[in-house]
């Protein structure tokens, strides 16, 4: 593993997915950041994997706004890393449908470990503020199902060459 490589495949996939959710921030939670977060995690590890994570969540946050739910969302996706590389440790194959229900249930996951920055304000705007952002959830969910087979199918020949040469 080089550092220039790791540092260039770390950012491009952070600009991919900012880019992502700048051109797709009018669809409500349907953009393809989680799903490539965890084909990232899938081919490339824990440690590339979570400065993806943090590297988009703070240049999003730079472009689309910035507050204490970032926090949350870089521990919900690091979470959704954690997961997946525990997950694909005991695979031996990686089937793709198993991997997008996987990330579609990441879509829940996400939106409650997010909705954790209200706890703040006491249990009850929590749960007022968690149940009213389930539909949310849902059509985060939605797009990961969708994204997560086109993505893998883009994405996995690319990262399967940088692997085998040994780059990352």
């Amino acid at each position: 593993m080089t550092k220039s490589y790791n540092i260039a495949l770390v950012g491009i996939l952070s600009a991919v997915n900012v880019a992502s959710r700048i051109v797709l921030q009018f669809l409500p939670n349907i953009k393809p950041v989680t799903s490539i977060i965890i084909i990232t995690t899938i081919f490339f590890g824990l440690y590339i994997a979570l400065q993806v994570v943090v590297t988009t969540t703070l240049l999003s946050a730079l472009l689309l706004g910035i507050g204490p739910y970032v926090i949350f969302q870089i521990a919900a996706w690091a979470l959704i890393v954690l997961v997946t590389f525990a997950i694909n440790r005991h695979v031996k194959q990686r089937k793709v449908i198993p991997y997008t229900l996987w990330s579609g249930l990441c879509g829940f996951i996400f939106g409650f470990i997010v909705s954790w920055e209200k706890l703040l304000y006491g249990w009850t705007f929590f749960l007022t503020y968690y149940i009213a952002g389930i539909p949310f959830d849902a059509l985060h969910a939605i797009g990961n199902i969708v994204f997560f087979p086109i993505c893998y199918l883009a994405l996995s020949p690319v990262f399967k060459r940088v692997k085998d040469k040994k780059l990352v």
